[in-house]
């Protein structure tokens, strides 16, 4: 019986170089005192590609917040169109710094919480602001200052955790308030992934740099023996060794 040939391997797009056209850049953007966002691959090829691993990603300029909703549907305001999940980078976008808030967010395709991308920028002159994607493209905010994304407590005024843990549900409350009325109008989460304050912290702490990848791993180790499942919700850090993440 001859032997079943094996299935060609599909390559990833964020293998296939570019060839032209460059990478859309605003010709503002290097100018010293413009809020800019800055994607760069995790080596020093330049050469453009389409970015890789986000079912989403966007840029949203957020200017009021409806708490009835979670995830992007909370926040009012207009969507860059320059950022999508198949952006080409290296890349320099100038932001519009006379919004009050731009929010980067981006949805992980690992289907794992803690490997979702979460950055909430204000014009700041002169301030800069680094954080890592899951799968290494490091961005660098220029002229921002990060806002914080305080955690919300389980139960808080009765919404289910599918508002109270969504990280762009959080940030609403945290930047607007709440009007103490507003009930939600979306289901709960069918199949609800871990997400904790602990977990959170962490994403945050090895998306800014804060914590190596070995570092992130022994906290894994020394949390399982009290929670067990606290590792699934970060399991892609424990993946990237052989998983199929793009070759840059």
């Amino acid at each position: 019986m001859s032997e079943v040939a094996r299935q060609p391997t599909r390559r990833h797009l964020a293998q296939i170089p570019l060839v032209p056209p460059d990478p859309p850049e605003d010709p503002g953007a290097s100018a010293p005192h413009a809020m800019a966002l800055e994607f760069q691959l995790p080596h020093d090829d330049d050469t453009p590609r389409h970015l890789a691993g986000f079912v989403f990603l966007w840029l949203r300029y957020v200017r009021s917040f409806r708490p009835q909703y979670h995830c992007a549907g909370a926040f009012v305001g207009p969507y860059d169109p320059a950022f999508s999940p198949t952006m080409v980078i290296p890349s320099r976008i100038r932001l519009d710094h006379q919004e009050p808030v731009a929010y980067l967010c981006g949805v992980s395709d690992t289907a794992v919480w803690a490997s979702n991308l979460h950055l909430p920028l204000m014009f700041a002159p002169g301030e800069q602001v680094t954080a890592e994607t899951f799968n290494g493209v490091r961005i660098t905010a220029h002229n921002a200052r990060e806002l914080p994304i305080p955690w919300i407590a389980d139960g808080w005024n009765g919404f289910p955790l599918s508002y109270t843990t969504c990280r762009n549900w959080q940030f609403g409350i945290a930047r607007f308030g709440y009007d103490g009325h507003t009930r939600p109008v979306e289901e709960e989460l069918r199949s609800p992934e871990l997400r904790t304050r602990d977990l959170a912290t962490l994403s945050w702490q090895r998306q800014r740099g804060l914590l190596s990848r070995e570092e992130v791993r022994s906290r894994m180790r020394a949390d399982d023996d009290d929670e067990p499942e606290f590792s699934r919700g970060y399991s892609t850090e424990l993946l990237r060794d052989w998983e199929d993440h793009p070759e840059w």
